[in-house]
């Protein structure tokens, strides 16, 4: 199989909360890492992809097209400038990246969840990266 046959048949099968889950799964093992390792830098780029997953959610919200309620984008915006806000403050300072993790953590899991009724409302659709994904968050 071709790249772009294979590049097009998984973009087809991803939904955009099998996305999102994956990103806070792929930021949120950055954030362990770093929280265990020694090297600056390697803290400095989890907690700036941290930042840059949270800037991207809350500019999504934030526009007219989003589909949540209103209540729920608001709240949300809100965890993620507080996200944001620790993201940049946990560059500067050694403070821990654990208040980051647990938060990611329940957004992901909150995500998982909507997979998964979404999943039992349609029998035949399986959404992909569902299973893998939670375990890495």
């Amino acid at each position: 199989m071709s790249i772009s046959s294979y590049q097009q048949r998984a973009a087809t099968q991803e939904t955009p909360q099998s996305l999102e889950l994956r990103a806070f799964g792929f930021v949120t093992q950055g954030l362990r890492q770093a929280g265990t390792s020694s090297d600056p830098t390697a803290r400095i780029r989890a907690l700036h992809r941290n930042h840059q997953l949270w800037l991207t959610l809350v500019s999504d919200l934030a526009t007219p097209e989003n589909p949540l309620p209103d209540e729920l984008k608001g709240r949300l915006i809100t965890l993620g400038m507080w996200s944001m806000r620790y993201s940049l403050r946990a560059m500067e300072e050694d403070i821990p990246v654990d208040p980051l993790i647990d938060v990611n953590t329940e957004i992901a899991g909150g995500i998982s969840d909507q997979i998964r009724r979404s999943a039992s409302q349609s029998p035949t659709a399986t959404p992909e990266g569902a299973g893998p994904i939670q375990t890495a968050v």
